[in-house]
């Protein structure tokens, strides 16, 4: 059996392939910030940043107004602002737990007690929100519904 440098280089950039991967080198930054609606820090919900490449990153809103996205890439992004989805599915099951005379479990896992702000629908929409951003490691994001 005769090898054929072909061969050899066919070899080599596969195994290059399979060790650096197909995707872009790119790495994303976390990015900090804060919501408020008319003026009052949001005490719940999600933020979604819609960026370049079709790239989405989603951050909890924190009970203080506060948010931290991770894998936010630089450059121009649209932004939504929703109610927080596990406040939405509180609403339609059945009472249970302190609300049915048991105790409430302890810790962050327990978001009941947040209120939940309903929001005007446009912010749940990337092309209605009219929130574009430019994101930049190192400069906070701070949003404010009206």
């Amino acid at each position: 059996m005769t090898w054929r440098p072909s061969v050899f280089v066919l070899i080599g950039f596969s195994a290059s392939l399979a060790i650096t991967g197909c995707s872009n080198s790119k790495k994303g930054f976390a990015l900090k910030g804060s919501v408020s609606y008319q003026g009052k820090p949001l005490p719940s919900g999600v933020v979604r940043l819609f960026m370049n490449e079709d790239r989405v990153t989603v951050a909890r809103i924190q009970p203080d107004g506060s948010f931290e996205a991770t894998d936010v890439f630089p450059g121009e992004a649209k932004a939504t602002v929703e109610e927080d989805p596990t406040a939405r599915m509180r609403k339609m099951m059945p009472a249970t737990g302190a609300t049915a005379g048991m105790p409430a479990a302890a810790g962050p896992m327990n978001r009941s007690s947040l209120p939940s702000v309903p929001l005007p629908a446009k912010y749940k929409d990337p092309s209605t929100s009219g929130l574009i951003f430019t994101l930049k490691a190192g400069d906070p994001l701070n949003i404010e519904l009206r």
